[in-house]
């Protein structure tokens, strides 16, 4: 999702761009406040209300996965759920709508679904997935037009976020996005795509994977759960990691990270990334950036990339020391595509197995981040990894879903072998119900010592 950003828009239009991505990102209103909000609002609709309604303006069966999750990733995976419903309920012609309403690129979109298809097909080829029966043996892990993967390696192209540059091109100068130009081009472009080739292709791509997002079919029966979809970001992500920086007083936080920081609540907050702890800044583009540090739901994030960085060009650096000027600051280090996690979620899946240090109530992750965790926390998080990863072991060893017997990729030692049988299904569906549920508790009450 974050490869190219389905959001572009002309330069004058830039505003309306990024109110659409902080509408998605915006937490849930009550039914009240909605109705109130979509009344003083004509140019965007209001964020969703409480309990998942929307207001009528939004396609049916849209539920927003970002609403106040601090995720630059779930809004995109808004964005595009926000264009598939409208293309499902009011077809070709409701997509393009949507996409103009957001500030959508449909090419990226479709790029997105196609990637979207040959990622479903590629699960199913190796037994993550189960697919319907009509497309069993149907193979798949080409069937994509050029069209839609070139859209999607063409960075620069096509704008790429508003908000001081959250696609690639602002920041980067490259063909999109500084001046929004290719953006609206995009944007204008949905219209071509009202009948013809354009909708047949649409339809195709749907058609293609709504196998995949059945919300009936048991791989999905967690999807709309936030809490499960951002620990799979944490474990994707990992070990790019940023924490709070240690407050000037270097008093701690309490907030489940041993060493954060407490500082002016009312600012942003400083952060270091990676074992290095460098330190780093979330992009004005995120909808996390004007956070300030009490906002936050959690103190440590996960990130796509950095940016900036290095010595500015002009009379910095040594040469300008030579020379008896003040050296030049280096420049600003950037984390792009941010998503606050909490504790839990990096302890069960980010990095190698997490090091418990019961006398000192924390468990170390990935070598350097310290979190503090209360000694029984720590002993069910390791059982909860420990059991996880045999139930993961026995679904990609055994070529097949955890329970689903042995499959063309042959045995995966002892502990598949534990897990496999009539009872693997029973212990999984067990265990990722446990794992929801500390997820769960986590996001609503950090997760550290008494």
């Amino acid at each position: 999702m974050s490869y190219r950003s389905p959001f572009a828009a002309a330069f004058e239009e830039q505003q309306e761009l990024e109110a659409a991505r902080r509408a998605l990102a915006a937490p849930a209103l009550s039914p009240a406040a909605a109705a109130a909000a979509a009344a003083a609002s004509s140019s965007l609709p209001a964020p969703g209300a409480k309990g998942g309604d929307w207001p009528a303006s939004l396609p049916p069966g849209f539920r927003n996965l970002a609403a106040g999750q601090q995720s630059d990733h779930l809004v995109l995976v808004a964005a595009f759920d926000v264009w598939r419903c409208a293309a499902r309920a009011g077809g070709q012609a409701g997509a393009a709508r949507t996409a103009r309403h957001y500030r959508l690129s449909p090419q990226a979109l479709e790029a997105i679904a196609e990637l979207r298809e040959q990622f479903a097909a590629m699960l199913a080829d190796v037994r993550l997935l189960q697919p319907p029966p009509e497309r069993a043996g149907a193979g798949g892990r080409g069937g994509g037009r050029g069209r839609g993967r070139g859209a999607a390696r063409s960075r620069g192209r096509g704008g790429g976020g508003g908000g001081g540059g959250r696609g690639r091109g602002a920041a980067r100068g490259d063909d999109g996005g500084v001046d929004g130009e290719n953006g609206g081009d995009d944007s204008d472009d949905s219209d071509d795509d009202d009948d013809g080739q354009g909708g047949a292709h649409l339809s195709h791509l749907h058609a293609a994977v709504s196998w995949a997002d059945d919300p009936s079919a048991p791989h999905n029966r967690l999807a709309a759960a936030p809490e499960m979809v951002k620990a799979v970001l944490a474990a994707a992500l990992a070990p790019r990691v940023a924490v709070f920086a240690p407050s000037a007083g270097g008093g701690a936080s309490g907030s489940g990270m041993g060493g954060g920081g407490g500082g002016d609540a009312t600012s942003r907050p400083a952060w270091l990334a990676g074992a290095a702890r460098e330190a780093v800044a979330v992009h004005p583009g995120s909808v996390n950036h004007p956070l300030a540090r009490h906002q936050w739901r959690h103190p440590q994030l996960v990130y796509l990339e950095k940016a900036g960085g290095g010595q500015p060009a002009g009379n910095g650096g040594e040469r300008g020391g030579e020379r008896g000027e003040r050296p030049a600051a280096p420049q600003r280090v950037y984390l792009r595509d941010t998503t606050a996690v909490s504790a839990a979620a990096l302890l069960l899946f980010a990095g190698g197995a997490p090091l418990v240090l019961h006398d000192e109530a924390a468990v170390v992750v990935g070598g350097w981040l310290r979190l503090r965790v209360a000694p029984a926390a720590a002993v069910l998080i390791r059982q909860l990894r420990a059991a996880l990863d045999e139930l993961l072991a026995a679904a990609v060893g055994g070529g097949g879903a955890v329970g689903g017997g042995a499959g063309a990729g042959g045995g995966a030692g002892t502990a598949a072998a534990a897990v496999a049988g009539p009872g693997a299904a029973a212990l999984a569906s067990r265990v990722v119900d446990a794992i929801r549920l500390l997820l769960a508790e986590a996001e609503a009450r950090p997760l550290t010592a008494s």
